[in-house]
């Protein structure tokens, strides 16, 4: 496969003395960390280990990606080659577009709700930690709504307390109105404020 070799062997031997995954799960792993894990020898080594048709494998693949996208964003940023590595891994592995939302969706929640706090909590949002967002929509293979779905709740709650801070004194500043439109701004794409959060920081 046409990853960063580097980059994914690192992981994965992490995930290995980490989280000791089950013998099968252990070799396929390891054929992975030797770069040997081609399309053909991924299908072989399901058929050896009668694994063609099990959920309980299809679980486990989803959560070695997962733990794979985690590893890429301990530094809250995606590479191209990050990218490029997750999206040949789905393709290894058979990963359908709705995988994600329909298995793993407490996880992926988990995840993203992690990332846009992070964004929320920089004053000085930038246009990559905008399209940070669209890349995490895209790994996860979710639509418009389904992402809306999965993190407003939470994100709602960021929001609130974010307001909460600036309308403490009872008086909000034009400074911190630009601020937090500024940090809005960057979640254009999975949110905005409510009609009553927009009253109590810009008045009617």
């Amino acid at each position: 496969m046409n990853t960063n070799s580097y980059e994914v062997a690192d992981a994965c031997s992490f995930y290995i003395i980490s989280c000791q995954p089950s013998d099968h799960l252990s070799k396929l792993v390891t054929l992975l960390v030797s770069g040997s894990l081609s399309p053909k020898v991924f299908d072989d080594f399901c058929v050896e280990w009668e694994l063609q048709d099990s959920p309980s494998f299809q679980e486990e693949l989803l959560d070695l990606l997962l733990f794979y996208i985690e590893y890429c964003l301990k530094d809250h940023a995606l590479t191209s080659d990050e990218k490029s590595s997750i999206r040949e891994l789905k393709l290894l592995f058979h990963i359908k577009e709705g995988d994600f939302y329909k298995f793993k969706r407490p996880e992926v929640k988990g995840l993203l709700v992690n990332e846009v706090s992070r964004i929320l909590e920089d004053k000085s949002v930038d246009k990559v930690e905008a399209l940070h967002q669209t890349d995490l929509q895209g790994i996860f293979d979710l639509s418009y709504d389904q992402y809306l779905k999965i993190t407003r709740e939470s994100i709602e709650k960021i929001v609130d307390d974010m307001i909460a801070k600036i309308t403490g004194d009872k008086v909000v500043t034009d400074e911190e109105q630009e601020e937090l439109t500024q940090q809005i701004m960057a979640l254009d794409t999975v949110y905005r404020l409510n009609a009553k959060q927009k009253k109590i920081v810009f008045g009617d």
